[in-house]
């Protein structure tokens, strides 16, 4: 996009923020694994609020492409479906927070959970992951084949919207292809 001219903002939850950076601290180091979930929760939501206010409505108001990683359906999917947190709450504060704001695209990397920590686990060794963000990476098997079928059930259950399955078991180059497509399919930006 940015070799296109686009103006675009790269961002990510948690962390898009200085007070962000704090909170991502607390959510992705692997000492506290024994947060508590509510709290866990409200932590992804204060981020949320902070970044939205501060970083993607700014941006957006500026005419600004946003980019993020991770966003509303993350929390719907870690918190709600993989630890049994009320959805309904979830969504609730989502609107709260954001009043009706949904992005416009939602890409899904789709990857099976065993596949998936393969790669976290490459990532480690070679320095492109940080073990200080990896409290998820040490969730049991079953915690991230919840987080896959809740991902793939917003897919499914939201068919011609914003969702867009991108199978990330193939090459680096595959895959960005598969996001190019997307992005011109959906119309967020000229072919």
């Amino acid at each position: 996009m940015k070799k296109r001219k686009f103006s675009c903002v790269l961002t990510k939850e948690p962390g898009g923020t200085e007070i962000g950076l704090m909170i991502r601290k607390i959510l992705l180091s692997p000492e506290n694994s024994d947060i508590f979930n509510k709290t866990e929760l409200l932590l992804y939501l204060a981020d949320r609020a902070e970044h939205f206010h501060k970083i993607i409505a700014p941006s957006l108001e500026k005419g600004k492409i946003v980019i993020c990683d991770r966003f509303i359906d993350s929390t719907l999917v870690y918190q709600g479906k993989a630890r049994g947190m009320d959805c309904d709450f979830i969504k609730s504060a989502h609107n709260y927070i954001l009043g009706d704001f949904l992005p416009d695209l939602t890409l899904v990397l789709d990857c099976g959970p065993k596949f998936g920590l393969e790669r976290v686990e490459t990532d480690l060794q070679n320095g492109a992951r940080s073990v200080d963000e990896s409290r998820f990476d040490s969730e049991k098997l079953s915690f991230h084949e919840k987080i896959r079928e809740g991902f793939l059930e917003l897919v499914k259950n939201n068919k011609n919207s914003r969702f867009y399955l991108i199978n990330a078991e193939k090459t680096v180059e595959q895959v960005f292809a598969d996001i190019k497509s997307a992005i011109f399919e959906k119309g967020i930006i000229k072919a």
